[in-house]
């Protein structure tokens, strides 16, 4: 059992008893921490010489690979299965087959009827959950919605500044758990143009001189040069994957702003509405701007700032994730990369929670549940992958989104968010599906290769 000292999590991990034979993949299992407060997930503890890992594999024909964490301590646990057919356990035909249609209201003796009618005797009896209790989902390769760019989180100066007070060995294991095909491959980046609130001091570009409308004094910072550059160099070398990188104001120079303060409120002059953005437009031009800011804690009734290992904030980021896709986000960044154990350094005190902490005295870094929350999404979800559709064909139903990846493989996100498991059966034809079991209050990535050996 870990203890809490001075809201720290204290505690000695044996690292060697991780290194041992791992079978298929070899990952390197999470180093787990209790973080000793009832009702919270693990952490795992990553240093210089160790840090989990997870390698994506694609699947045999006709086979499937599911990854799942969950809140009793799973980080993507691997399982294996075949994808099933109806063909020799029916008389029926692909047409007498339709999709479940009923109602809460029906009748449990009818659905019982219904179910055995069209389904019972099909599926396997592994399972002891009732039929009409189970999920059941159909994806669809040929109905495309669309084309998914990335995934990704924010280099911040807080996020930089973190990440260079550990070793060496550290920052590499970090930069790894992040980009690299061992971590779950983040291909996007969001850095601030200037500074933000999760800076040491407030800042931005040209602040000198004053009415500068021609921006001649538009330069890097210190942060830029010895901080945040670094990180996104190393993050770009550490992939095969084009790392793509978006920037966002945070604040203008205070001339420009009407107010004349970097905080409170202001708004920016008429005069200068075209002078920042065309100055980044002509460096960049045929790109785009993209607003993102995903983080927990930063609400003023979030007591807790950070709130370590908290699955809670686990599944806001998988639900917020699932909506996003299925209402054709293209891509989701994340705000920090890693924060300290405050949830800073921020100049304006704007502390928030991180996927990843770092604890530099101990020359460690720990991974939060929602670190494997967009993992689930960043790991086995390439660039190109394109959004397919999804019918549900039960009653009940589990948050889910369907993408056909660049190798024509399915992959399924499904989110349960309940505290009982539930069974589950993705269709993938009318005849032909997988089954398996979702654990309570779980996320599970499950990729499908639906071709036979001589596709």
């Amino acid at each position: 059992m870990a203890t809490i000292k001075n809201g720290r999590v204290l505690a000695i991990i044996s690292f060697g008893l991780f290194l041992v034979s791992l079978g298929k993949s070899e990952d390197l299992p999470c180093a787990a921490r209790n973080v000793g407060i009832e009702g919270r997930s693990i952490v795992c503890v990553c240093n210089a010489t160790y840090c989990d890992t997870i390698t994506r594999e694609i699947p045999a024909p006709r086979s499937f690979v599911r990854y799942t964490s969950s809140k009793d301590g799973k980080r993507f646990e691997k399982s294996y299965g075949s994808i099933q057919s109806l063909l020799n356990r029916t008389s029926e035909t692909v047409e007498d087959i339709d999709p479940i249609d009923i109602s809460i209201d029906t009748d449990e003796d009818e659905k019982e009827k219904y179910f055995n009618f069209d389904f019972g005797a099909n599926f396997t009896d592994e399972f002891q959950d009732p039929l009409w209790k189970r999920v059941v989902i159909r994806v669809y390769t040929i109905i495309y919605r669309q084309e998914i760019e990335g995934f990704g989180g924010s280099v911040t100066d807080a996020a930089a500044i973190n990440w260079r007070k550990l070793s060496d060995g550290a920052q590499r294991q970090f930069i790894d758990t992040y980009f690299s095909n061992k971590g779950i491959e983040y291909n996007m980046i969001r850095v601030p143009i200037g500074g933000s609130d999760f800076s040491t001091h407030p800042y931005a570009y040209n602040e000198l001189p004053w009415n500068d409308v021609a921006l001649t004094n538009f330069t890097l910072s210190e942060e830029d040069l010895f901080y945040k550059l670094p990180l996104i160099r190393l993050g770009q070398a550490a992939t095969n994957n084009e790392v793509k990188i978006t920037a966002s104001t945070w604040s203008p120079p205070v001339w420009m702003k009407s107010n004349e303060r970097i905080t409170g409120f202001g708004q920016l002059k008429p005069e200068f509405y075209q002078t920042y953005l065309s100055r980044i437009q002509q460096r960049y031009p045929n790109k785009i701007l993209l607003s993102t800011e995903a983080s927990e804690g930063s609400m003023p009734w979030n007591r807790e700032k950070v709130a370590i290992g908290s699955w809670r904030r686990a599944k806001r980021y998988i639900s917020s994730i699932i909506e996003d896709l299925n209402r054709f986000v293209v891509g989701w960044i994340d705000w920090n990369l890693c924060l300290d154990s405050n949830g800073g350094p921020n100049w304006a005190s704007n502390f928030v929670d991180s996927p990843i902490l770092v604890y530099p005295e101990e020359d460690e870094f720990v991974k939060q549940p929602m670190y494997y929350a967009v993992g689930h999404f960043s790991k086995f979800i390439p660039r190109r992958s394109r959004r397919i559709g999804v019918e549900r064909w039960s009653l009940f139903k589990l948050e889910n989104v369907a993408v056909l990846t660049p190798e024509g493989t399915i992959v399924v996100v499904m989110h349960n968010r309940r505290k009982s498991q539930r069974t589950v059966h993705i269709f993938i034809t009318r005849l032909s599906y997988i089954t398996f079991v979702m654990e309570p209050e779980s996320v599970s990535t499950i990729e499908i290769n639906p071709n036979t050996e001589s596709d």
